[in-house]
């Protein structure tokens, strides 16, 4: 860890607490825009411009300690690999969730994460403004903010560049933390997400390479919800 001193901890550790609440905030910031809102007069497009608005501050945000902290910019070095190499990373994601699926229903006879149930039963449910906000934020908005504060700002924020395992351990059990399960499997299927996540943004150096294999998982989430 970083020569210590517990005041500039505490700062840090309180920024990232907020940085965590904000993350968690914002579906429920949606709910209260959206839920008695339509598309059928102008309240509808109001609130999701005023959501999608919230979201990008977030991310401006985000992205600005995430720089301060890495030194680095979001997209550098980019190549075609780096496409071939993320949607390979996407692949086996989907295998390992699909194993984790599988353990879920075979020992909790659950079909779905609480999480995913909670999006699909609930969110989606209560009316169309909120259904097609989180469609376009979800997809193409979320990776972006999640990368940036789970792993780009958490792991540049308390461990130096060497200490990599214990970047991408905590990582893995804060992202995990900030979704919902109801059980062990849940619980570790998204901590492997998020150790996935950690490991392609430090072994690759480029928040971009993490975003896109979010962006992947999260676009492919999104469909699945909508024709469920």
């Amino acid at each position: 860890m970083k020569s210590f001193n517990i005041k500039i901890f505490i700062k840090k550790l309180i920024e990232f607490i907020l940085f965590y609440l904000l993350v968690g905030l914002l579906p429920n910031i949606l709910i209260l825009l959206g839920r008695h809102a339509s598309y059928k007069n102008y309240s509808g497009f109001l609130a999701t411009a005023i959501y999608i608005a919230i979201f990008l501050i977030s991310i401006v945000i985000a992205k600005k300690r995430f720089t301060f902290y890495s030194k680095e910019k979001i997209i550098h070095d980019f190549h075609f690999n780096d496409i071939i190499l993320c949607f390979s990373i996407f692949i086996c994601i989907l295998f390992i969730n699909a194993i984790f699926m599988s353990l879920n229903y075979l020992i909790f006879h659950q079909v779905g994460t609480a999480n995913n149930q909670i999006i699909i039963n609930h969110l989606l449910k209560i009316n169309p403004v909120i259904k097609y906000s989180l469609c376009i934020s979800m997809p193409f908005l979320t990776p972006i903010l999640e990368e940036l504060v789970f792993r780009g700002i958490l792991t540049n924020m308390f461990f130096n560049p060497k200490n990599i395992w214990a970047k991408v351990i905590l990582s893995g059990i804060i992202f995990s933390s900030g979704h919902i399960s109801t059980n062990i499997i849940s619980f570790l299927l998204y901590f492997t997400l998020g150790v996935i996540l950690a490991l392609t943004y430090l072994k690759t150096d480029k928040q971009f390479d993490s975003i896109m294999v979010h962006f992947f998982v999260n676009f492919t989430a999104t469909l699945s919800f909508l024709f469920h």
